[in-house]
């Protein structure tokens, strides 16, 4: 630590001598020598406690420094979200209104396994908003400000699984893509079901991975952790099947990618098929009182008999509304005019991607391909794939809504693919300035994020055929009413 010299140390004590009254002064050199001891003792404490604390603030500030920019983007995300909440989308779509009416209903008292609004909804969703208008209130504002928090929650967890699995490029630009882009702003502003299942779906993989990580340690101790991360698995598995029926088809990663494990990483597999199995047995468990109760009351779900048309044509043999379907929902993500036409979500028509983004994407699902070996990149386009399954069967429209289990890997992508372009220009022209892969970034989800902005707030908002699917004029005469 740092102390005074005896110079300085004796001008201290001869100032507080004199300071001293009378009978004070009269002691002894011995207590003189005691005063002057303590006065360096407090001193030289005092300097060590100050700078101790200068040094933590700097190790405080060094941690907060890395955190930074996902604050800052989660900052960004939650003001998108926020803004003009009530008004825009302006007024209510039918599957709105029915979700605000079933948890008005909860609020009454009324409570139901499965809701038979909206040819069938899972309960999660309704009972969460019920909580949101118990402490919010019952108002528009109650009904969508859910989604908005689970769509913040989402850009956080995505995060720190890419930021495990990859790298810091890759995770910081998957996060500005999840906060600006058309898509998730537009279902985090809308009061769906479908909108929770990303967080949840994100939260199942997490613990998955955590599975997958964990080594072999002291036994027990290990084997307690693993089975309460398999427990947190299932868990999860679960609630996404209580939330959207898309999720009835995106569970299929884990063991597809358990088969790659199996075939790639024997040792991993070995380590952790037992707990990952032992998770999704406790999530068929979870689900089965929703399996009987739809058994028995079939009336209560009739979506899926509007939607198998063409899989009925596919058992008969007639593979070409398959075909046809499955080419135009790829073309959704990138190629204009091809994306979802479905007005109440969409400008119909707009793909996914804007032309710069979209050139990344391609690239991201070449590179995933390439490295094929590589179980993070395998495990991103195995979750895209069986993500996007729904939409490849039905057709693009309506695929913003039956797509979003597979909204992270989506837009992790183009990231992975801009990621490539950055390690290949090192490759082939040497050491880039330390200002260039930033910079380009920066200009690369500006432009992404002023493109989605502009359509999302002021084309698609103000379009008058928007107004009418969400029903404007009748909102505003019950709210006058």
């Amino acid at each position: 630590g740092l102390e005074l010299g005896r110079d300085e140390i004796d001008w201290i004590s001869y100032l507080f001598a004199r300071s001293m009254p009378e009978w004070l002064a009269d002691y002894n050199i011995k207590s003189a020598c005691f005063v002057k001891n303590c006065l360096r003792r407090c001193f030289t404490l005092a300097f060590d406690a100050l700078l101790g604390l200068l040094y933590n603030a700097s190790l405080v500030m060094k941690r907060f420094k890395s955190w930074l920019p996902i604050l800052l983007i989660l900052l960004l995300a939650f003001a998108l979200r926020l803004y003009a909440l009530p008004d825009i989308p302006p007024g209510l779509t039918h599957d709105e209104a029915n979700h605000g009416r079933e948890a008005i209903g909860i609020l009454d008292g009324l409570v139901l396994f499965f809701f038979p609004l909206n040819y069938g909804s899972e309960p999660i969703f309704s009972y969460t908003v019920a909580a949101s208008m118990w402490l919010f209130g019952e108002s528009l504002l109650a009904l969508r400000i859910v989604n908005l928090f689970f769509s913040v929650a989402t850009i956080g967890l995505s995060y720190a699984w890419l930021h495990r699995r990859f790298d810091q490029t890759v995770a910081l630009a998957t996060a500005v893509l999840l906060a600006v882009s058309f898509w998730p702003l537009a279902s985090a502003r809308e009061a769906l079901r479908a909108g929770m299942l990303p967080f949840f779906m994100g939260t199942a993989v997490w613990f998955f991975w955590q599975l997958l990580d964990t080594r072999d340690g002291q036994k027990s101790q290990n084997d307690h952790r693993r089975w309460r991360l398999a427990a947190a698995f299932g868990l999860g598995v679960a609630v996404t099947l209580h939330i959207y029926l898309a999720a009835r088809v995106a569970w299929l990663v884990f063991p597809l990618f358990m088969l790659y494990l199996a075939w790639q990483r024997r040792q991993t597999f070995r380590r952790s098929w037992q707990p990952v199995l032992a998770g999704l047995l406790l999530a068929g468990v979870l689900v089965v009182p929703m399996f009987v109760y739809l058994a028995q009351n079939p009336y209560a779900l009739t979506r899926l008999s509007m939607l198998d048309a063409p899989l009925q044509d596919f058992r008969s043999g007639n593979w070409g509304p398959i075909w046809q379907n499955a080419s135009s929902a790829l073309l959704a993500f990138f190629w204009p005019g091809y994306g979802d036409q479905f007005l109440a979500y969409n400008i119909p028509g707009r793909p996914v991607f804007d032309e710069v983004s979209a050139f990344f994407f391609v690239l991201g699902v070449g590179s995933g391909l390439w490295r094929w070996q590589r179980p993070s990149y395998v495990f991103v386009l195995l979750w895209f794939g069986i993500g996007i399954l729904p939409s490849l069967i039905t057709g693009p429209t309506a695929n913003t809504t039956r797509n979003l289990a597979a909204l992270v890997p989506i837009f992790v992508l183009p990231a992975i693919g801009f990621a490539t372009a950055v390690h290949w220009l090192k490759g082939r022209f040497g050491r880039l300035p330390n200002w260039f892969s930033p910079a380009v970034a920066a200009l690369w989800l500006l432009f992404a994020g002023w493109h989605s902005a502009t359509d999302y707030f002021i084309v698609w908002a103000n379009n008058p055929d928007v107004r009418t699917a969400y029903q404007v004029n009748l909102v505003e005469m019950l709210a006058y009413l």
